[in-house]
């Protein structure tokens, strides 16, 4: 068997193991001399019972170690090839069955009875079982006040990663708003403009022309001529804008005939302005009029009040709309016919009388 010592990065010593009992330590006594000052005097004791070794630390410093785990003093512990000793930080003690390499070096000679000196210097402290627990306790402590501080320190990391985290929520969350302020800002804008067309346009045309009252129904069933506006106002009104108001919007999207261009709905006071084009769907005016009411007959028996519906025809040529004819009607009278037999439904115009058409 062959003893190993590796001392730091220095090459290994490689000795044989020709006695029962090897000391190792830094008194040039020792079997093997190891000079550095975290050697012990005397450090480390190995030897063999029948065909086994054993380690016996010799009360060391700095101490000796198995597996990361110190060797009790005085206590005797296995010595396996698998499990070397360490000495102190760096110095590795290991058995091997073979020479691998290196030169094998002789032990240190036994010094004679009469020239052997034990004196108090060549004499190593031992440490008791108390100390070894009081220094381990110590290293314990200083363990314990390193994971402390480590834990502080990721502690305060995670606060400030999530104070970090908190000011982006925020800067988004006000960005946000400042967005949403923006668009609402915009919205109110657009609809205050449509607010003053629609007030324009009612203001400027529709109230001028359009009247209020149209007198008892059971005077006269058809609208008086005098009380109607000119051409030029329904002209005018043609390229206007249509479906504006809310219930404008409703009436327009009742019936897919007001989805081309120029068509739609106006409401002037409680009368209502039907802009159709008959001729771009290849219907008869009194035909097209007479299906456009009666596909909407649920939508204009909703609406409160109404005054005089007016069914204002035009074609568009070069893509300019022209005036057409304007079928003038008073919704009672229009009502009569859509909620009376299903016969008189059919044909709107049965009773020209009813209609005043210019």
């Amino acid at each position: 068997m062959y003893l190993h010592v590796q001392v730091s990065q220095e090459a290994p010593l490689v000795y044989a193991l020709a006695r029962a009992a090897i000391t190792i330590g830094s008194n040039p006594c020792s079997d093997i001399y190891i000079d550095r000052k975290e050697i012990s005097r005397k450090h480390l004791k190995v030897f063999r019972e029948a065909s086994d070794y054993f380690v016996v630390d010799q009360g060391s410093s700095n101490g000796s170690y198995i597996a990361g785990e110190r060797l009790i003093p005085g206590k005797r512990e296995p010595f396996f090839a698998a499990s070397p000793v360490r000495l102190g930080s760096d110095v590795f003690i290991s058995i091997a069955r073979d020479l691998v390499h290196g030169k094998v070096r002789k032990l240190q000679a036994k010094p004679t009875t009469g020239n052997q000196e034990n004196t108090e210097a060549d004499k190593t402290r031992v440490i008791s079982l108390k100390e070894l627990r009081a220094q381990q306790a110590v290293q314990k402590k200083k363990k314990k006040k390193k994971l402390a501080l480590r834990y502080q320190r990721m502690e305060k990391l995670k606060r400030k990663k999530q104070d970090q985290a908190l000011i982006r929520r925020s800067l988004k969350i006000a960005v946000g708003f400042l967005i949403l302020g923006f668009i609402l800002q915009r919205y109110q804008s657009s609809l205050s403009e449509h607010v003053f067309t629609e007030k324009k346009r009612s203001n400027e045309l529709i109230r001028k022309n359009f009247v209020v009252d149209i007198g008892d129904v059971s005077e006269e069933r058809r609208v008086p001529r005098e009380k109607l506006p000119g051409k030029e106002v329904f002209q005018e009104l043609l390229t206007d804008e249509k479906c504006f108001s809310r219930k404008e919007t409703s009436l327009c999207q009742a019936a897919e005939q007001l989805g081309d261009a120029y068509t739609g709905v106006i409401k002037a006071n409680n009368d209502y302005l039907f802009f159709i084009n008959p001729g771009a769907r290849g219907v008869e005016e009194k035909n097209f009029i007479t299906n456009l009411s009666v596909s909407m007959k649920k939508k204009l028996l909703t609406i409160q009040n109404p005054g005089i519906f007016y069914f204002v025809t035009f074609s568009v040529e070069n893509e300019k709309p022209t005036l057409g004819k304007i079928y003038v009607i008073k919704s009672s009278v229009l009502f009569s016919k859509l909620i009376g037999p299903n016969n008189e439904q059919s044909n709107l115009f049965s009773e020209e009388a009813d209609w005043r058409i210019y």
